[in-house]
């Protein structure tokens, strides 16, 4: 059970960073003025990396609440 929580817990801050991170990434790509493909398929992957995560993160959460109930 603590287990589970530890595991929600590390999900949630991965995918804090996972989304903020695209938004630093596209400030310092900004900075730099250079709109590369390869960055911008790299920003891309982030960004969509970042809703999996909360899909998952969801899909966690409710597993737990189901074994508290």
């Amino acid at each position: 059970m603590i287990l589970s929580y530890i595991i929600l817990i590390i999900g949630i801050f991965i995918s804090i960073i996972s989304i903020t991170s695209p938004v630093w990434f596209r400030k310092k790509i900004i900075q730099a003025k250079s709109s590369s493909i390869l960055v911008r398929i790299f920003l891309l992957t982030l960004s969509v990396y970042g809703i999996v995560q909360l899909f998952i993160i969801g899909m966690i959460f409710i597993y737990m609440l189901n074994i508290e109930l």
